[in-house]
This record gives C-alpha cells, sequence and structure tokens, in this order.
C-alpha cells in the first residue's frame, strides 16, 4: 500500500485537517450473519461482473485495468525494496481481501480513478459460507490492531497512517466502515471504506482522495454493490 500511496499524494494539498474518530468507536467486532446459507460464487468473471461499473459511479471517474500502469508510476527502484510496515502485521490493512483471508472459492477487484487524484477502489472475495463469516471479522480485528501505525515506502520515504470509526448506514448482510488518514511529507490522504458481507462474498469498497468523499455518494456507492451482489445480471 505505502507505494502506491507516495504517487497519490502528489499534487494534493493539506489545508484543512480532516476529522477522525478514535479506533476505539469501531465497538465491538461486527458479527456476521449465523446462518449463511448462499453458496459461494466460483466463477472469476461471474464475480467481477457483479461489481460496480463506469455507470455506477460518479461522473469523471474511469476503469483501471492495470493501476500500475494506468496511474504511470515510475519503474520500481533498482536498489532494495525499503518498504516495511510497523507492527508488521498492519501491513494487511487495505489489502486484497483474498490475501488477509485465504481460501477464497475466488475473488475479484474494480478499480476507478478519478478528478484531482481520487480513486474508488471494490474489492471482493467469495468464500465457503464457514469460512466468509472468517474473512469479514478477520479485517476488522486487524483494523483494531492498527490504531496508529507506520512505515516506508519502496523508496524508503516515510509514511503514517491512523485509523477511526466511520458513521455509515448498516449494509449487506451485516458491514462496518472505518476511515484510513495516510500522511506523509506534510500531505494527507483520506480514506473511507466500508466492508460489507452479502451472502458468501465479502467486499470491501473504499474511496480515496485529498479531502473525504461526500458521504451520501460512499452509501449510494455501497447500496449499489450490495444491490448488484444480490441481483446477478439478467443474460
Amino acid at each position: 500500500m505505502c507505494a502506491a500511496v507516495s504517487v497519490v499524494l502528489v499534487g494534493c494539498s493539506d489545508d484543512k485537517a480532516t476529522p477522525l474518530q478514535t479506533v476505539d468507536s469501531l465497538g465491538e467486532v461486527v458479527a456476521a450473519p449465523t446462518a449463511i446459507t448462499a453458496p459461494p460464487i466460483t466463477d472469476a468473471a461471474a464475480l467481477r461482473a457483479l461489481l460496480l461499473t463506469r455507470a455506477d459511479l460518479p461522473p469523471g471517474f474511469s476503469p483501471l485495468a492495470d493501476p500500475t500502469i494506468d496511474l504511470g508510476l515510475p519503474p520500481a527502484p533498482d536498489g532494495p525494496d525499503k518498504a516495511r510496515t510497523d507492527p508488521a502485521q498492519c501491513s494487511a490493512v487495505l489489502e486484497p481481501l483474498a490475501v488477509q483471508r485465504t481460501g477464497a472459492t475466488t475473488d475479484g477487484a474494480a478499480r476507478f480513478a478519478g478528478p484531482d487524484f481520487t480513486s474508488i477502489d471494490v474489492d471482493a472475495a467469495s468464500y465457503s459460507t464457514d469460512a466468509a463469516a472468517d474473512a469479514f471479522t478477520r479485517v476488522q480485528q486487524t483494523l483494531r490492531e492498527c490504531a496508529s501505525y507506520s512505515g516506508t515506502d519502496a523508496d524508503g520515504v516515510a509514511v503514517d497512517y491512523r485509523i477511526g470509526a466511520l458513521d455509515q448506514p448498516t449494509s449487506g448482510d451485516a458491514s462496518t466502515a472505518f476511515r484510513i488518514l495516510t500522511e506523509s511529507d506534510g500531505i494527507t490522504l483520506t480514506t473511507d471504506a466500508v466492508l460489507t458481507i452479502v451472502g458468501s462474498t465479502v467486499v470491501q469498497l473504499t474511496a480515496s482522495g485529498q479531502e473525504p468523499i461526500d458521504p451520501t455518494v460512499l452509501t449510494g456507492l455501497v447500496a449499489r454493490q450490495v444491490d448488484r451482489l444480490r441481483t446477478p445480471p439478467q443474460t
């Protein structure tokens, strides 16, 4: 995550501080439904077809087929990779769900770049009924272990992270929301995220930018994503 942050932050300003609730305000881990009966999605193309498209997003956002290429990231440094995270387990924050909890039957992502260095990303992973609840819980546990952490990107630039709760309506079968403030060289990036479980699929929607996304826009995006997972497109 750190390597991408150093590029995304270019050109951002920090004229006013973004409010952040304490990580304690996340409260207890939100429980997944006690009975998950929906079968897991096993086909990657089928899951990808259920994720948000450009038509679902606000004007000005375009899909990234390959974020590394489309963002114009510089080539990897010739020297050793200096990326690190302290504590080490916090490197899992915002990692793909299928990485945080292995064993997914399939996973997929949709990533979009918008104006003024904004981005909206959707990450989803489908699991067997028992593993879906564990994945939903595991992500939340990591957040509570990483209220504040630090690290460096691949070039050794220092990056600091803080996590707090985010007020969002409940979505899907169960959900939780959080905010991450990423600070480097006096610049702050705000990432607002909603983690939702819909049947056997866990999905995380994040919106990043120099200013927080409009909460009503985030709510609408999450609702649309949940609807797509519940009602697959007709073929």
